[in-house]
């Protein structure tokens, strides 16, 4: 499921000439790529011209009510991104969330990520300054987030990370000024540099672990620093770090 404001979804059509788009989707791999349903060798080809190019071909694609993303394991760099989408559910089968594949995103409320996703990229989810309900389905195979994934996402409230997560990036939730909860599994073994930076309102993480695993995580240089964070708290009581 996908949703988007679809008058903006055609300005997004045309961010480039029509005859460029027009000249791109004509061409004869393309045609015959379309008609193998190839919508991954479309889509590459066009982000090797540009990006805007990629943007509007999803744009059209969108906007014609194509069933395109269930054929993609790997949303690929930039995919989605600064695209007028509301709301989305990823695809069942998408394992990889790649580079900024819905960077920008503004309007973008609400995302369900599903239990096949076992990494989330860089600059995933960056500056979608709407965003405020990531959900993850149970029995989530994500083991990664990456550099700056949620950075910036600055209506995010609360955020429960998947059981098998073991390393969460530089930067991955900074910015995030209204994180006010978050819960952090045991399978974590690294928190990276600037992973809650400037997060003013996260006063405490809530660790499904003891004392001693939370001491034994390996975390980055002031990886909570200019946040709100004063105490972890632990299956076996808390931690303060003030």
């Amino acid at each position: 499921m996908i949703s988007f404001d679809k008058e903006k979804m055609i300005k997004s059509a045309k961010v480039v000439e029509a005859d460029t788009l027009e000249k791109f989707l004509f061409r004869d791999d393309i045609i015959m790529a379309l008609n193998k349903q190839d919508f991954r060798y479309v889509i590459s080809c066009a982000y090797a011209i540009s990006e805007s190019l990629q943007r509007a071909v999803v744009a059209v694609f969108l906007l014609s009510d194509l069933d395109f993303l269930s054929y993609f394991e790997i949303f690929p760099e930039y995919f989605l991104s600064a695209l007028p989408i509301t709301e989305i559910d990823i695809p069942k089968n998408v394992k990889v969330l790649d580079t900024a594949a819905l960077w920008g995103c503004g309007l973008l409320t609400s995302v369900t990520i599903p239990n096949s996703t076992e990494r989330i990229g860089w600059a995933t989810f960056c500056y979608c300054g709407a965003l405020s309900k990531v959900i993850f389905e149970e029995n989530s195979q994500l083991t990664t987030i990456f550099t700056t994934a949620f950075s910036n996402c600055v209506s995010l409230k609360n955020i429960i990370i998947p059981n098998r997560v073991t390393s969460i990036g530089e930067s991955a939730f900074s910015g995030c000024t209204s994180l006010t909860s978050i819960e952090i599994p045991n399978s974590v073994k690294n928190i990276d540099k600037y992973a809650f930076y400037k997060c003013s309102k996260l006063n405490t993480i809530h660790y499904k672990g003891t004392k001693q695993e939370w001491e034994t995580i390996h975390k980055g240089k002031d990886w909570a620093d200019n946040s709100g964070i004063e105490k972890i708290i632990c299956i076996d009581g808390e931690i303060s770090l003030k």
